[in-house]
């Protein structure tokens, strides 16, 4: 209970301090076209959660290599919330990360568990782009994270994981809780790379890392499962347009019903979230259930009707990938 208060608090601190000397630091954003904001505004918030996660540090029984990784994705996002950063470089070092905190959990020299490492390299690259990606209105980063690793920690503890593992979810979620009030219901800062990269490093990390079967993995892939959908539809649908996926773009179903269709951004916000709550909760269930072919059908389901529910919305507001 302490460390979660301190998480909080250590957040809350640090938020405070990136507001008060955001122009000293170089992190300021400035709106352009493809903004959700009008007005230029503090980013970087997300330091005081990295800065909880290496308060946690002192606490838990955490390899070297986990807290290596963790620095390295941090720094990578506050250089990209500073300044321009080659995209190439930027990938080298997510995977170089990824393959810290992977190798801290030990090995194997079997060629299904080199595979199964490149693949587990690329879900936790590919989960911290896609943060990134989905952090673009108020409170979308935070409130998902809050529950995501809420889901992830009492998954853990349910399972008998990791229990230092364990302890940082609950950690990270508290730190997102300290966040909050200061990006909702408008934004006094956004989160900046530094948070969202973060954000989705570690949760794509841990549950890699916790997951035992595709059952289980997909049960936790689950509790960000709109980030996925809105992510995976979105390129699917510049890639068949011939458009970059580096490029910015306002095309994310989140973007459309937070400025085409006027939707308050906390709104779309907490309802991504508790979404992804019901869905990561059910998840759970089926798991300690045995209860895959279920699984399966509602996670099919969930999938189809994002897919419709994201094509109406687009059509309804003429929504061109051009956008």
């Amino acid at each position: 209970m302490i460390l979660i208060l301190v998480s909080v608090l250590c957040s809350a601190c640090g938020v405070f301090f990136v507001c008060r000397y955001a122009t000293s630091l170089g992190l300021v954003d400035i709106p352009g076209q493809r903004s959700s904001h009008r007005q230029p505004t503090p980013k970087g918030g997300g330091l005081g959660i990295v800065l909880a996660f290496f308060l946690s540090h002192l606490w838990l029984d955490l390899p070297l290599l986990v807290s290596l990784s963790a620095l390295g994705i941090a720094i990578t996002g506050f250089i990209a919330d500073r300044s321009d950063f080659s995209p190439r470089i930027r990938l080298m070092v997510f995977f170089l990360c990824a393959g810290l905190f992977l190798s801290s959990q030990g090995g194997s020299n079997h060629p299904v568990a080199l595979l199964l490492f490149a693949c587990s390299l690329v879900f936790i690259v590919g989960t911290a782009n896609f943060y990134n990606f989905m952090d673009g209105i108020n409170g979308m980063a935070g409130l998902s994270g809050m529950v995501c690793f809420s889901l992830l920690g009492l998954y853990g503890a349910l399972l008998d994981k990791n229990d230092s593992l364990v302890m940082v979810c609950f950690a990270i979620a508290a730190a997102c809780l300290g966040f909050l009030p200061f990006n909702i219901p408008g934004a006094r800062i956004f989160m900046g790379d530094v948070g969202s990269v973060f954000l989705g490093f570690m949760f794509s990390a841990i549950s890699v890392v916790f997951s035992e079967n595709l059952f289980e993995f997909s049960v936790l892939a689950s509790f960000l499962i709109l980030f996925y959908m809105d992510e995976l539809t979105t390129m699917v649908q510049r890639l068949r347009a011939g458009k970059s996926l580096l490029q910015p773009h306002r095309m994310h179903l989140y973007q459309v019903l937070a400025n085409e269709a006027a939707c308050a951004q906390w709104r779309v916000s907490l309802g991504y979230a508790v979404i992804q709550l019901l869905c990561g909760g059910v998840g759970i269930w089926c798991y300690r259930n045995g209860q895959w072919g279920l699984w399966v059908a509602i996670l099919a389901l969930c999938s189809l009707v994002f897919i419709g529910v994201d094509l109406f919305v687009k059509n309804k507001f003429s929504i061109r990938v051009s956008v």
